[in-house]
């Protein structure tokens, strides 16, 4: 999963943990 910047959502914060 790619590093969610501040511009992402908190969402895609989340989605990146678990799609790690």
């Amino acid at each position: 999963a790619r590093r969610s910047n501040q511009k992402d959502s908190p969402l895609i914060l989340l989605r990146d943990e678990r799609c790690v």
